[in-house]
């Protein structure tokens, strides 16, 4: 709404200023489940488009403003009630697994509509802004801020400190945590191909089965695998591990979340590793040595 608005406005040269975006979502945090709450959005916007000059524009901005709130309005009240019709399966069908689940062509649709989605459009974000919404206080907690912040730097971040050309190469970067766990895990399931976490059973099974591949497949060139030498890093990374004492945390299935919710977890999660894994063999790293220890300037 605010894009829209924003747009249209700059064509009569009166601009709606971004510091009042904080305000209207929260406004809209606010809302129920039948209408957006954008009372202070209204209030604004009539501000504004009485600073119109032209004779037409006011008119033509109302009525342009007033059918595309209606418009998000119904797209608002659908998704609710999609979700509440999607909660409501989910739990009748609670002792059923997900690929039995997705026998029930409505649950199906849901579930493509709302979680598959969702799944969809966060690979289509070059750098997606995650956030965890509390419904209690009405907030959101943003993740990994420093991919955000000019300034910030937390332990999944890498930095190139230098680049050797002798031979062989000898790169030293500098990482945290987050990044080391990242090629220990991806080192694991390259020497057990069978993943640590089985994300489906019989997934033949499921109808349209093609729309959820992307979570389970990827071409592996075994023709350039040298266990021996993979084998010895991951040692590596498993001592480097056992004596920095990193805690390791993974939803389980203990975790009180939706099937779906983890099947979806899950399959970004392999996708995150399978790409690293890629970019390592697409880079000639694959046969090369790992060596790891605890920079004192970089914690």
């Amino acid at each position: 709404m605010f894009s829209f608005s924003y747009t249209l406005l700059n064509r009569f040269r009166v601009k709606i200023y971004k510091d009042r975006l904080h305000v209207y979502i929260t406004d809209v945090l606010s809302s129920n489940d039948k209408e957006l709450n954008l009372s202070t959005f209204r209030d604004d916007l009539s501000s504004l488009i009485a600073q119109i000059t032209d004779d037409d524009g006011p008119d033509e901005v109302v009525y342009k403003i007033d059918t595309k709130i209606k418009e998000v309005n119904e797209k608002h009240f659908t998704f609710c009630n999609d979700e509440t019709e999607f909660h409501r399966l989910d739990e009748s069908l609670s002792n059923q697994p997900l690929f039995e689940k997705f026998k029930v062509k409505k649950f199906k649709n849901l579930y493509d509509k709302l979680i598959h989605r969702f799944y969809n459009k966060f690979n289509d974000i070059q750098r997606p802004i995650v956030g965890i919404y509390n419904d209690g206080t009405k907030s959101i907690e943003i993740l990994a801020t420093s991919y955000i912040k000019k300034q910030g730097i937390d332990e999944s971040q890498i930095d190139l400190k230098s680049v050797t050309h002798n031979s062989p190469y000898e790169i030293i970067i500098t990482a945290g945590a987050t990044v080391v766990m990242m090629l220990y895990q991806m080192y694991c399931n390259k020497i057990d191909e069978n993943p640590p976490i089985p994300l489906m059973e019989n997934v033949d099974d499921i109808d349209e089965a093609e729309t959820h591949e992307e979570y389970l497949m990827f071409d592996e060139p075994d023709e350039v695998f040298d266990e021996e030498k993979w084998l010895e890093n991951l040692e590596k990374l498993q001592e480097f591990i056992a004596h920095e004492d990193i805690q390791v945390h993974e939803v389980d299935e203990g975790t009180d979340l939706d099937e779906g919710v983890k099947f979806v977890l899950a399959g970004i999660e392999r996708k995150v590793d399978n790409s690293l894994k890629k970019n390592f063999e697409d880079n000639n790293f694959i046969s090369g040595n790992i060596d790891v220890e605890k920079n004192e300037e970089a914690v």
